[in-house]
């Protein structure tokens, strides 16, 4: 089975059966007792180091093997989506879910648009196999929301100007501003998976949130997906700093018709917050430069926006500046030619 963005159900790749996500959690909850149990005993893992754990496939019993921050991978041989035992773990399982809702063939479209904008990348990053790696994969990240009460003292100054014959009068007022008020700040994520480059996983921010699901494994099948390694404790100095930031902001802004404003002090007072660990779909692709950079393009899974870096052709550039040069010489050769 794999999840189909387009169309927003789950198809099966050898039938061509279609089944909607009611469907599916109904089959689910009917076998649910038995696939639990063939799972645990099929799907054993053997850890080897911290990176890579070896798998056993549940359809045809092939060795996987998988990095161990990844939820899904699938089997070379039958080519069965394998969700991890420990995705279901109640500590590792995600609370929530954003399904792709766009397609491999539209997100490989708006991938080569946006890259033959450029004239001077490399002819081999558009080859079927540069363009074949495109994969769709669910990012970790953690989803706060806290509500609080927040008060700031601002210092302003208001100045006014008179000008008399010759004379200037400046007259110079001081306030003393106060504002206050409860402010709820929803769904600030952050990563929830150390490896990720943090320039890349927030580019592709934000999402609508309004899409959020109950997590249910079936949305993985067809994509690759990470596993969060990182815990709300080690987040927590982050969403401190972002809300009292957040509120500072929103107050200061709020104050108006001075000349200048100063802010003395600001104080938020939390008085509730929700953690919960979900999984953001990302179309991504990666390409090895010279000298062995990576150069990665991310696509948001849900509304399109992307971002990336391109590598630069020394062939095309030396190219133009060729061509440049001839042109700059026949120019001034021509001028000497008729001016002498």
């Amino acid at each position: 089975m794999v999840f189909m963005p387009e169309k927003g159900n789950f198809k099966c790749e050898y039938c061509t059966s279609t089944f909607s996500e009611e469907e599916l959690r109904g089959m689910e909850l009917k076998k649910q007792g038995e696939q639990s149990q063939d799972f645990a005993d099929d799907s054993q893992t053997e850890q080897t180091g911290e990176d890579v754990a070896f798998y056993n496939c549940p359809q045809c019993g092939a060795q996987i093997a998988c990095p161990s921050t990844q939820m899904v991978n699938t089997c070379f041989y039958c080519h069965n989506s394998v969700i991890r035992a420990e995705a279901a773990d109640k500590d590792f399982k995600p609370d929530l879910i954003i399904p792709f809702e766009i397609s491999k063939e539209k997100a490989t479209q708006t991938f080569l648009k946006w890259a033959q904008k450029h004239k001077f990348v490399p002819n081999n990053f558009f080859c079927k196999e540069q363009i074949e790696n495109l994969t769709g994969v669910y990012y970790p990240y953690w989803l706060t929301s806290v509500n609080a009460d927040c008060a700031a003292t601002f210092k302003a100054e208001k100045v006014d100007r008179r000008v008399s014959g010759n004379i200037e009068y400046v007259t110079t007022r001081n306030f003393a501003v106060n504002r206050s008020g409860a402010m709820n700040f929803p769904n600030m994520a952050n990563k929830a998976l150390k490896k990720a480059d943090t320039r890349f996983v927030e580019s592709v921010l934000p999402f609508n949130w309004e899409s959020l699901k109950p997590y249910t494994g079936a949305y993985l099948l067809g994509f690759q997906a990470e596993c969060r390694d990182t815990d709300k404790a080690e987040l927590q100095e982050i969403v401190d700093e972002n809300v009292n930031n957040y509120a500072s902001s929103i107050l200061y802004n709020s104050v108006s018709g001075y000349t200048s404003v100063k802010t003395e002090n600001c104080s938020v007072k939390k008085t509730s917050e929700e953690w919960n660990y979900a999984l953001l779909p990302i179309w991504t692709i990666t390409y090895r430069g010279n000298k062995g950079k990576i150069y990665s393009f991310a696509l948001n899974g849900q509304n399109g926006a992307s971002c990336g870096e391109l590598p630069v052709s020394g062939k095309k550039l030396f190219g133009l500046f060729t061509i440049v040069a001839a042109v700059t010489f026949a120019i001034v050769s021509a001028l000497e030619y008729f001016l002498c």
